[in-house]
């Protein structure tokens, strides 16, 4: 999900069709996931990539009160998954095919 319509779009989508309880919405982009977040029910993850600023597109995503953290496979340690845990986030690690 790319921004804030398509994010509350996608959100209300879910909901309306019943499967906001077995549906995770997931966006790289803050904005996405902060205005799904009004579409109650729904729960949300933030995508982020390896790279220089991973920290800070992870930070922004969790800022937006997201329920699980999706990191790229290469960024996966058992230290790491174990603090997002503390956190209260589920982890869902993701690869490119």
């Amino acid at each position: 999900v790319r921004d804030a319509e398509v994010g509350r779009a996608c959100a209300r989508a879910l909901r309306d069709d019943g499967r906001a309880e077995t549906s995770v919405l997931s966006s790289f982009h803050p904005a996405a996931l902060w205005s799904a977040r009004a579409s109650a029910g729904v729960p949300r993850g933030t995508l982020f990539e390896a790279g220089a600023g991973w920290r800070v597109a992870l930070a922004a995503g969790i800022a937006t009160g997201v329920e699980s953290i999706h990191p790229p496979r290469d960024l996966v340690t058992p230290a790491r998954v174990a603090a997002w845990h503390r956190m209260g986030k589920r982890v869902f690690v993701w690869t490119v095919d």
